[in-house]
């Protein structure tokens, strides 16, 4: 996919949406960089005006906008080249990529994208191919968010827990393997020994205290910041089991006080319009069960 009559500079744009996903060995930073490497090695072996540009960390959704690839669309010069390892490095929100698309167009340039094997800017027949290639990678995105979202509702109607399980807390599968929090004892120890610290001891004390008897925030060293939120939680939620003792109410679980706060509308859902059916599929090793949960309405809402 090497394009002969090329003579402009080379710019290379770099994307990832998060930091976990920087060491993903399929398009992680490191791999990013390499295809983008060997093609300009392969291709454009004596070109001396290339450029590198990544945004780490950006995303639509999340507010953090790609920085950097503003500012290569601000740089770049005329008949110019920019080569990325996927289309869908570009964004995946189609607005978006169709600012990027204009001035390319604008500016007379070419994008070369090495995965997907397709190129931008040449003729109309391949940017009619590159843009199909960006609403499948939209399309993909979407789907990806919602069986995620699914995956967070059927966990919490089975009354299992998600997301990372704060300091004193660990998930443990339950008899029907669903990730329930319950506390790990070896970090409370460390808890009841700040809260008892910090009764006669300042933050920066109790930091000091910590580090140098090696006692780690799960491997990693604790700092004032730290400290003073574990402080204030622990205090605070020991203050409310004895009001809620006193006054005889009963302590809301985990998965309770998510359907009250994050969720308000779930428990409503949960209670009113969701039906679960069991269905049995025999086969003649062994019998599998599938749960589908439909709204009364007979809509399926998700099915695992």
């Amino acid at each position: 996919m090497r394009l002969p009559t090329f003579k402009g500079d080379i710019y290379t744009y770099i994307r990832i949406s998060t930091k976990k996903q920087s060491m993903d060995d399929k398009m992680g930073l490191e791999r990013q960089r390499f295809l983008c490497d060997e093609y300009i090695k392969k291709n454009y072996p004596y070109t001396r005006n290339i450029s590198h540009y990544e945004d780490i960390g950006t995303s639509y959704k999340t507010g953090r906008r790609q920085l950097n690839m503003k500012e290569l669309l601000r740089k770049i010069k005329n008949n110019s080249m920019i080569i990325i390892a996927e289309i869908s490095r570009l964004g995946r929100h189609i607005q978006m990529v169709n600012q990027i698309l204009q001035i390319i167009n604008e500016k007379k340039c070419v994008i070369v994208s090495i995965n997907d094997k397709l190129t931008y800017g040449i003729s109309k027949l391949h940017n009619k191919k590159f843009r199909e290639k960006i609403k499948f990678a939209k399309e993909e995105s979407d789907y990806k968010s919602r069986q995620i979202k699914n995956s967070i509702m059927y966990r919490m109607l089975r009354g299992g827990s998600f997301g990372r399980p704060a300091f004193g807390y660990e998930y443990i599968k339950n008899s029907n393997r669903v990730a329930v929090i319950k506390k790990k004892l070896s970090e409370f120890k460390i808890i009841d020994k700040i809260i008892n610290l910090s009764k006669t001891n300042s933050f920066e004390e109790i930091t000091n205290i910590l580090n140098t008897n090696n006692e780690l925030n799960r491997g990693k060293f604790w700092t004032c910041f730290r400290i003073k939120n574990i402080v204030k939680k622990f205090t605070k939620t020991q203050n409310d089991t004895q009001n809620n003792i006193g006054n005889g109410n009963r302590k809301l679980t985990f998965p309770e006080r998510l359907r009250n706060t994050k969720y308000g509308n779930l428990k409503i859902l949960v209670s009113n319009d969701i039906e679960e059916q069991h269905e049995t599929s025999k086969t003649s090793k062994t019998s599998k069960t599938s749960s589908i949960v439909k709204l009364r309405s007979g809509k399926e809402f998700y099915k695992f």
